[in-house]
């Protein structure tokens, strides 16, 4: 810039090395570049800067003073020619000098519900408002807190900006109070602002509930609420602190225990409490609440004697039933109590709980749905919540054995009847800005700021748009007494009539005027030569007015820039100069193509500028070296990349590594002598190709080669095991390397084979099909990858384990002497078989029979047929024992055979005569039993017997041991 203020702000100062062709040139290493000012009491630069390596240009700031004149500051760093640039200072124009102070409206109700716009405005010594050089705090405080105070009270005027905002929040006391806002180095600035609402004129007297039980001296009250209202009507706060006296026009039946009570300023309400002094008597009681200046209030008070009861009816009383509009919290404000049918009040043997809700609690609700009667007692009550609306909620209280009841809460304001325009700031820039500096306040009849009653719509009207513009309307809502307006403005000067209206209200106009804007032509400065590298660089912007003079804009500048050639270098589309600010800057985006733009730079009502930029590449080698080109799959290399440009080294330089099949640990950034290292990792043998892509912003990309082989030998383990896991030593395990040479092992006790050093590729490795061993026999299921031949085929270039999976048959061998015997063969491990003797006995001759006595050996069973598990190899042997069942029954069949014959002899004897012939052969044959008897016959053939079983023994004998 050749031109800025004399202000005492900093101002940006480039500087650039070029080569000798005026090119940019990206240092390698950091230069510290001296400055110097011919005069440093108009602009004063710092004495060194350091020029960064990788980079080509620096920015730094002069300061200026507030005296205005002209310098040159020169740049010398050693081996380089030195530049210099002429620094002429003048006055800016719009420059703060004091603080003005603006609450608007500056009439407001007394409630908390409020809130006003206090305004701090920054003014040239002219009295127009004018732009924060820097950010200046504000501290803000108000000359009465009883009415009302600032929050918060400190604010900041933003740099650029004209003014800043806080809220003045009026409490419930109407009074006046003085705002005053003050800033070191500034003017302080003031204003007044004051609350009013109805003036208090009498008070009114509520009793809640109206109904005394007289139960004994103390142990019942009732509230006696004293409020206050205006002359018609209108709830009123109290001004200052009021001593209120109440009396009892019956102590015997009831009486006050604190005679005075102070209402204190702001304060709508204030209650004491009427305690029973007689025990089952009745009457009435007139209650009568004064004050000094105000009307005096009265309340009837009917005593009862207690009834008894857990039933009967409710009753609900408002302490008070009417309150002014605001966000509020009234004590003990709605109050239950429970009568009989003949409407005494009961005195409850047990506790009640009351049920409470508010109709519409836009305008009120109770602080608890529910509350608790106690025994004891006839009451219960509860505060009442009201809101900013005016309007009426019906409050209801249910409890079981009780009738319900309710009554109407109001919440009560003067109407409003008129419309009331105001302005804070009374001096408006024809900007082309937005300013809510106007407002539109309801009043009542006396002209009273007062809340709506019901949402307001208010019509709006400027008379000459071409100074300025309002909405078409706003809605002041409902409990509201005002809505600000925004005015907008033009870029042209002048005065406008503004006017509200609304349906049934009176209306108002107000006279607007806005004045001219200082600044008027827009200038630019920037370095005209960059470096195609993707890199933005600034390019700055300031306002100057219609004499050349260096100007602060009083309001936020939208200036628009636009670039002829967006393609190869761009700019910000916008860029606001803020309120106050010497100077704004824009970024000039430059992309990886070389060429020119021209940058046009203009902002509505201002004259517009443009400057011409160019943009250029430089060229990049880069190279890749190692210390071999060889390794093993188990090593790492170290490799270097190497960028420069025509031999100087180009630092933060991008690379991308890569690798075929290897891993490079890291790509990044070059150092600052143009080097990078990194870690090759092969993941796999053979050739490998590594690459580099090197690339930086403003350089032409560059890309090499390194080419290397990496070699790899391997381990494989074999596990082989049986199906539930447990190893099988002495396995004959063979494999065949990728160059074919083959190695052979047995596996060890726990079923492992490890070989070592095979040659990565093609790899195939074999078991045993089916293997036996005495009675053992394992049959192969398959690998553990899923293959199902015994000999696995596979590429493999990394240590590998495989399990080969078999199963386990046990041999089971099942023999018998005698019969044929079932369940000999081959058998799963853990299978359930079965095993049998086809006939269980065998005769012999036809005397001795064999027969199956029981199994034995690995298996003892008396069962013919029997059934286990197979967990081992087995031996069984049929057990076989002598039957003599034929020999028994042979004797026998004797014995029955003689005792038939002699049975038959007797009979013939004594019964029966005999033929001549028959008599003969008789006789003939008891001779011949006399000569030998039948014991001797039977003995003979019992010998006989005994010879054939001794031969039969033998011959078995002999037939076993052929066997």
């Amino acid at each position: 810039m050749y031109s800025v203020g004399a202000d005492g702000s900093e101002y940006p100062l480039y500087i650039e090395v070029q080569d000798s062709e005026g090119r940019p040139v990206e240092l390698n290493n950091d230069i510290i570049i001296k400055l110097f000012s011919s005069d440093i009491r108009v602009a004063e630069p710092p004495s060194e800067v350091k020029l960064r390596a990788g980079s080509h240009y620096v920015i730094t700031y002069f300061k200026t003073s507030e005296t205005p004149g002209s310098a040159v500051i020169t740049a010398m760093a050693p081996g380089f020619q030195s530049g210099n640039i002429l620094i002429k200072t003048e006055y800016s124009v719009g420059y703060p000098k004091k603080l003005a102070v603006y609450v608007y409206p500056d009439t407001l109700l007394p409630t908390s519900s409020e809130e006003a716009n206090v305004v701090v405005v920054l003014q040239d010594v002219l009295g127009k408002p004018a732009r924060a050089p820097e950010n200046i705090r504000v501290t803000l405080y108000s000359s009465n807190i009883l009415v009302g105070d600032v929050t918060p009270n400190e604010i900041t005027i933003q740099t650029g900006e004209t003014y800043a905002i806080a809220k003045f929040r009026p409490t419930t006391i109407a009074g006046t109070t003085i705002i005053t806002a003050s800033a070191s180095g500034y003017e302080s600035g003031r204003d007044i602002v004051t609350t009013i609402g109805p003036k208090p004129r009498r008070i009114m007297v509520v009793a809640a509930p109206a109904k005394l039980p007289s139960n004994g001296v103390d142990k019942s009250f009732v509230f006696i609420t004293a409020y206050l209202v205006d002359e018609n009507g209108y709830p009123a706060r109290a001004d200052k602190d009021i001593v209120l006296t109440f009396t009892s026009s019956n102590i015997t039946l009831g009486y006050f225990k604190n005679t005075h009570v102070t209402l204190y300023a702001g304060d709508y309400t204030v209650q004491n409490k009427l305690y029973s002094n007689s025990e089952g008597l009745g009457g009435v009681i007139e209650v009568t609440v004064q004050a000094k200046g105000l009307e005096a209030g009265k309340a009837i008070i009917e005593v009862y004697p207690p009834a008894k009861g857990e039933g009967g009816n409710l009753r609900i009383y408002g302490a008070p039933p009417i309150f002014p509009p605001g966000e509020s919290q009234y004590e003990n404000a709605i109050v239950v109590q429970v009568e009989n049918s003949s409407g005494y009040p009961i005195i409850l043997t047990k506790d009640i709980k009351v049920y409470l809700s508010s109709s519409n609690t836009l305008y009120g609700d109770v602080y608890s749905d529910t509350i608790t009667i106690d025994s004891g007692s006839s009451i219960g009550y509860i505060d009442f919540l009201t809101t900013k609306l005016v309007g009426t909620t019906v409050v209801t209280a249910s409890a079981n054995n009780f009738t319900s009841d309710h009554i109407e809460i109001e919440t009560y304001a003067p109407p409003p009847v008129k419309l009331k325009l105001g302005v804070g700031p009374a001096n408006i820039r024809a900007t082309g800005d937005d300013y809510p500096f106007l407002y539109v306040q309801l009043q009542d009849e006396s002209g009273r700021p007062t809340a709506a009653q019901e949402s307001i719509l208010v019509y709006l009207s400027s008379s000459n748009e071409a100074y300025g513009k309002v909405p078409e309307n706003i809605v002041i809502r409902n409990g509201e007494s005002f809505e600000y307006i925004t005015f907008i403005s033009t870029s042209h000067p002048g005065e406008t009539n503004i006017t509200a209206s609304a349906e049934g209200y009176e209306s108002d106009t107000i006279l607007i005027k806005t004045i001219e804007p200082f600044p008027s032509i827009l200038s630019a400065t920037t370095y005209t030569t960059f470096i195609a590298n993707g890199e933005t660089y600034p390019i700055y912007i300031q306002l100057l007015d219609s004499m050349g003079r260096p100007a602060k804009p009083e309001i936020p500048v939208k200036i628009s820039l636009r670039s002829s050639n967006p393609d190869v270098i761009d700019v910000t589309g916008t860029v606001f100069l803020a309120s106050g600010a010497p100077y704004v800057f824009a970024e000039i985006q430059t992309s990886g193509y070389s060429g020119k733009a021209t940058i046009s730079i203009a902002a509505p009502g201002y004259e517009p500028t443009s400057i011409t930029v160019n943009s250029i590449t430089l060229p990049l080698n880069v190279s890749i070296s190692a210390d071999k080109s060889s390794i093993y799959a188990n090593e790492t290399l170290d490799i270097t990349v190497y960028v420069n440009n025509k031999g100087i080294p180009v630092g933060d330089a991008s690379l991308i590594l890569s690798a075929e099949n290897g891993y490079i640990t890291s790509s990044g950034k070059t150092r600052i002598d143009g080097s990078f290292t990194a870690t090759y990792i092969p993941s796999k043998p053979g050739e490998d190709t590594i690459r580099v892509y090197a690339s930086k912003p403003g350089y032409e990309p560059a890309y090499a080669e390194f080419k290397l082989y990496v070699d790899k030998l391997i381990n494989i383990q074999v596990l082989v095991q049986t199906k539930d896991g447990r190893g099988i030593e002495g396995i004959n395990v063979t494999v065949t390397g990728g160059d074919d040479r083959i190695k052979s092992i047995l596996t060890d006790s726990t079923g492992k084979a490890l070989i070592k050093y095979v040659k990565w590729g093609n790899i195939s490795i074999t078991v045993g099909d089916e293997i036996t061993r005495d009675k053992v026999r394992y049959i192969f299921l398959g690998w553990s990858d899923g293959q199902s031949n015994y000999t696995w085929s596979g590429y493999l270039d990394e240590d590998t384990e495989l399990t080969a999976l078999y199963k386990v048959q046990y041999f089971i061998t099942v023999s018998t002497s005698y019969s044929t015997a079932y369940g000999s063969g081959w058998y799963d491990k853990g299978s359930s078989i079965s095993i049998g003797i086809e006939e269980t006995s065998i005769p012999v001759n036809w005397v001795v029979s064999k027969k199956f006595n029981a199994w034995t050996g690995d298996v003892y069973s008396k069962d013919p047929q029997t059934s286990f598990v197979v967990d081992s190899p087995k031996v069984i042997t049929a057990e076989w024992v002598d039957d003599y069942t034929n020999l028994y029954y042979l004797i026998a069949a004797i014995v029955i055979a003689v005792g038939v014959i002699v049975g038959i002899t007797i009979y013939f004897k004594k019964f029966r005569r005999k033929p001549p012939e028959e008599e003969e052969r008789i006789e003939a044959l008891e001779e011949w039993a006399e000569e030998k008897p039948v014991e001797e016959e039977v003995k003979e053939e019992e010998e006989k017997e005994a010879e054939l079983i001794e031969e039969s023994g033998e011959e078995s004998e002999e037939g076993e041991e052929e066997e």
